[in-house]
């Protein structure tokens, strides 16, 4: 009995999980989202953000832009440029079989007999599509703001998508 609790007590957790969009968090095996990120040289990283299928393709942008603002504010960079940008959207398409069947008998009077009449209704297998959204960057810090290139200030971005959010980390 104390298996079939436990059992529940998770299945009730994977289930509410399941059911949120991503928060903006380090990766997570479990829940296979959130971000990561790995340095290539002092100054050039690869920042990534994966979503569930219950966030938005607006937040994973804004939650991978934060995160490449955060990287450049603690290694001492006021600024930071997009090399590369990469929809890394995964779609899974998913089948629920078997659909069900409804069958309403009903009995009549016809003289001195009755009649059964049988109806029976079927709906069909349906269909799921799943989007999950990921982005990665590729990013340049940058001490000095150059000339010529589009970068970002790190600590606008940093400030502006945690208000928009309501981040307090």
């Amino acid at each position: 009995m104390k298996t079939l609790i436990k059992l529940s007590f998770f299945l009730c957790l994977v289930f509410l999980f399941s059911a949120c969009s991503t928060t903006y968090k380090p990766y997570s095996s479990f829940t296979n989202d959130g971000y990561r990120e790995t340095f290539f040289a002092p100054d050039i990283v690869s920042v990534s953000f994966l979503g569930n299928s219950n966030t938005s393709y607006e937040d994973v942008n804004d939650f991978v832009m934060l995160r490449s603002a955060e990287l450049a504010l603690e290694n001492g960079y006021p600024y930071f440029e997009i090399i590369e940008k990469k929809d890394l959207t995964k779609q899974s398409v998913q089948t629920i079989s078997g659909g069900s069947s409804k069958a309403v008998e009903t009995t009549t009077q016809k003289g001195n007999s009755k009649v059964k009449t049988t109806e029976v209704t079927h709906s069909g297998p349906s269909t799921v599509l799943h989007q999950y959204p990921s982005i990665l960057l590729e990013i340049k810090l940058h001490q000095e703001k150059p000339v010529g290139v589009t970068v970002y200030e790190s600590a606008f971005i940093n400030r502006t998508i945690k208000a928009k959010h309501d981040i307090k980390k």
